[in-house]
């Protein structure tokens, strides 16, 4: 009786060294070296599709793995696992080979500064592997702890988008998931069952108004398969990205989603919803976004 051949145990070490390293690739190099052949000679004769599981194992099986800005002083890969793996710092090739999963996740927060230098400095080729792009829009931003309240003096001056999705528009992204959470300067207006709260406070507020937002939006993921709005957003947003995209568009408490119709599945997705008009449908939640159909 044979056991597995010497690749397949390699390949082997390598992905549970991969998954329990948390420094540098050259730490892997006992694993691998045998006789002469180099660590990358070895790594690079193993079939390309086992190459591409390895980078699975690495990118996306760890959790809160998208590529973030915490603190304002640079963009991360993972909140908590494998900062340094470094795969993209071996050699070319396996740079060009990783980088589709290092940038197929991005969450866009309140350091937009940083993701100005980000995108400035990154090649529009990676910036086009993105397929996942969470935006976090909150009043405050960019270390300003004083939201605008509504009153004009504190709003600001200009777009603060305006450049983020001009460096989306230029690589041309071809994002499939987009979520948008959008969090104005008021209390939360969904109570725990879902139902709103009639408070007025969010209607003055910049983030709860910012058309260009919504512009940038429908603008850069009209070849999305699904787009969900979440937080205190205005209820007539869903509405204007269905008209924009001609989407399908699901409403459930303080949440919307509007999904690709090619790219969704009824029985799945609309489970348990009741059509309110063609191609807009009511969750279980009932009525919580009020829309003006």
């Amino acid at each position: 009786m044979t056991g597995p051949g010497p690749i397949v145990l390699r390949s082997g070490r390598l992905i549970y060294s991969l998954n329990t390293n948390t420094t540098s690739i050259a730490s892997l190099a006992p694993t691998i070296k045998i006789a002469n052949i180099t660590q990358k000679s070895v790594f690079l004769s193993l079939p390309r599709e086992v190459r591409h599981m390895i980078y699975g194992e690495v990118y996306d099986e760890w959790p809160d793995n998208d590529l973030s800005s915490d603190d304002g002083t640079g963009i991360s890969r993972f909140k908590y696992f494998l900062r340094n793996v470094g795969l993209d710092r071996v050699c070319r090739e396996i740079y060009m080979e990783v980088a589709p999963y290092i940038y197929q996740s991005v969450e866009l927060g309140s350091y937009l500064r940083t993701w100005n230098r980000f995108f400035r400095a990154v090649n529009p080729i990676n910036i086009s592997y993105i397929r996942s792009f969470t935006f976090d829009y909150q009043c405050k931003w960019e270390g300003n702890y004083i939201p605008c309240q509504g009153m004009k003096r504190f709003k600001d001056k200009r777009n603060r988008w305006q450049r983020i999705f001009l460096y989306l528009s230029r690589a041309n992204v071809q994002a499939k998931h987009v979520k948008i959470y959008i969090g104005p300067c008021s209390n939360p207006l969904c109570n725990p069952d879902g139902s709103r709260i009639d408070v007025t406070q969010h209607l003055r507020c910049q983030v709860y108004n910012d058309k260009a937002f919504l512009k940038g939006i429908y603008r850069n993921f009209k070849n999305s398969q699904r787009i969900e709005l979440d937080g205190n957003f205005d209820p007539l947003w869903p509405l204007e990205l269905r008209r924009k995209l001609r989407f399908v568009l699901k409403t459930e408490g303080c949440k919307a989603t509007l999904f690709e119709p090619e790219s969704y599945n009824p029985k799945v997705d609309l489970e348990g919803c009741t059509e309110v008009s063609p191609g807009v449908y009511e969750g279980r939640r009932g009525p919580g976004l009020q829309l003006q159909l």
